[in-house]
């Protein structure tokens, strides 16, 4: 009677009918309480109705009265895993495999439960198990992707590229639509140079997520760094439009929108810095406002540095620029820098970084606030001539360091750098390296290298000890780089503090540009607005050195030779 009353509520429940069910599964319990299969349905019923604690306590029971039952086991980590207990969950599982090794489903359960607490090569083998089980099993297909995009993401964050890839293309393979692993990998090989690769990555996640405002953002700087600034700007855009405060959207929009003469709402974007992760966590608290170009009528303004050297000395210009406001100027940098910017003008008082007292003032502005401040635009650039001086005692020490050959031209004495600042995010795109320069330093100029951070190793790993000299070991300050640039005739350099210190002295600088290069330099100039001293010599395809080379060794030679 009991058996068949129970087949009739089994009935009920594979149909939905709930409430016939639970009535039949009673029934059975009025004459026979200890009926294990009863109690564990009764459970299986409140779990569907969201009644975890009941759920639990039925099940447990059923347990109790049958501890061999593989199913029992395998629906109290179910409901465990519901009610966030994920250890008992992980329990209940192994239990269940350990009565019945073969349920493919419950290996899958315990792959998914391993994902979520971080035993991710664990969940790797046991989704494997269930796969080699029940092949293209969905639920195991995605707890092995999940696994693997997880391992993905630790290799990432730990630098092993590598190893990243390899893991998102197994998550990917294992779940086409694991939008993450996508999206993931398109960074990994955008980060590689991969460009186009990094696009269809790109492509396959906004395929399945078209409403992911940071994928279009993404898209935006791969496209970007092919050139295809527009399309950039329309993904930058989307992105944007999906979520008005995605602050690197509107940052590396600022930057497309500069680079191409955009400036109005290109300075106004390029705010938005302040609110990425990298700038909010050098942001401070200022307590006054920020100036915003109104007249200072004897008000104060404190300047402030906030990115690299080669910023400061570019934005310096602004500095004579501010106190033709008619304020006090308060300049806060370096200090490395500090003599070099004295000798622009208009500083009424320098002070360095990390003073827990700051002077009094009315207003702050980091430097590079100052072009948007101005409403800078190609036609008002102000001082492009020259505006930065090496210190006279510092001019004085370094006339016996570099000879005079009296010649004095272009081409004559000839100052080299070959690589940047190595923190610097794209330092091993805009470096050439000095063995890029051999041809060049096969011609008979007199070479002097301004190298610093392991430049004298550089020369003499390279063999080419007799064919420069090295000033590394006298350049202590920016002062000695100042002076020495001062003594040469002409600056050779990437993309450094270097190029812009020597621009900002007017110094004539031929300066080597990565194919696609930074928003400051512009599209397609050999000039350059901010120094007129400059002259721009940029990849014609990314990673191509040798062109560069070949160009200014043929510049170099006519102009010596005139």
């Amino acid at each position: 009677m009991a058996e068949t009353c129970l087949a009739e509520a089994i009935e009920h429940h594979q149909a939905g009918r709930l409430e016939q069910a639970e009535t039949g599964y009673r029934d059975v319990l009025s004459s026979d309480p200890d009926n294990a299969d009863a109690i564990h349905l009764l459970g299986v019923i409140a779990f569907q109705r969201g009644d975890l604690e009941d759920a639990r306590a039925s099940v447990t029971q059923a347990i109790s009265l049958d501890p061999s039952v593989a199913l029992y086991h395998a629906n109290l980590g179910r409901i465990a895993k519901a009610r966030g207990q994920l250890s008992e969950a992980i329990s209940a599982y192994r239990q269940a495999i350990s009565l019945e090794p073969d349920a493919s489903d419950v290996l899958s359960d315990l792959a998914g439960a391993l994902v979520e607490v971080g035993q991710y090569q664990e969940s790797l083998i046991t989704s494997q198990q269930a796969l080699d089980l029940h092949p293209n099993f969905p639920q195991a297909m995605i707890n092995q992707a999940e696994a693997c995009f997880q391992l993905g993401r630790a290799a990432q964050e730990e630098g092993r590229t590598d190893d990243a890839e390899t893991q998102y293309r197994k998550a990917i393979s294992s779940n086409p639509d694991h939008v993450e692993a996508h999206t993931n990998l398109g960074n990994i090989l955008r980060a590689d140079g991969r460009l186009n690769e990094a696009l269809e990555c790109y492509a396959q996640a906004l395929t399945i997520f078209p409403g992911q405002s940071q994928t279009h953002s993404n898209k935006g700087v791969a496209l970007q760094e092919t050139g295809r600034r527009e399309d950039a700007i329309t993904s930058y855009r989307e992105a944007i439009r999906l979520d008005d405060n995605n602050a690197e959207a509107r940052r590396n929009l600022s930057m497309a929108l500069l680079k191409g003469g955009a400036f109005e709402e290109g300075w106004s974007e390029f705010e938005w810095r302040w609110k990425t992760p990298h700038f909010a966590a050098i942001r401070r608290q200022w307590k006054k406002p920020q100036w915003a170009g109104e007249r200072l009528s004897g008000r104060t303004v404190l300047v402030h540095a906030e990115q690299g050297f080669g910023d400061c000395f570019q934005m310096a210009r602004y500095i004579p620029e501010l106190k033709k406001r008619g304020g006090r100027v308060i300049v806060e940098a370096p200090d490395v820098l500090a003599e070099v910017l004295q000798t622009v003008g208009g500083i009424d008082e320098m002070i360095t970084p990390g003073n827990p007292s700051l002077p009094n003032h009315d207003f702050h502005i980091p430097m590079m606030s100052l072009p948007g401040a101005f409403d800078t635009t190609f036609d008002n650039v102000p001082t492009p001539e020259g505006y930065l001086f090496a210190p006279r005692d510092a001019i004085e020490r370094w006339q016996s360091k570099i000879p005079d050959t009296g010649k004095r031209k272009t081409g004559s004495r000839v100052g080299i750098v070959w690589k940047g600042n190595p923190i610097h995010p794209r330092d091993s795109a805009r470096s050439p390296g000095l063995e890029a320069f051999r041809p060049l330093l096969d011609t008979s100029t007199t070479f002097y290298s301004l190298q610093k951070d392991g430049g004298g190793e550089d020369i003499r790993a390279a063999g080419l000890t007799g064919q420069l000299v090295d000033l590394e070991p006298e350049l202590q300050t920016f002062s000695d780089t100042a002076a020495a640039i001062d003594q040469l005739d002409l600056i050779i350099t990437p993309d450094t503090a270097v190029a812009h210190l020597a621009g900002a002295m007017g110094k004539p600088v031929w300066i080597l540009l990565e194919h696609i290069g930074e928003w400051r330099w512009f599209e397609e100039r050999e000039a350059c607005p901010w120094y007129v001293s400059a002259r721009v010599f940029r990849q014609e395809s990314s990673g191509d050195w040798g062109n560069v080379v070949g160009r200014i060794t043929a510049a170099l030679e006519n102009v010596s030779n005139h």
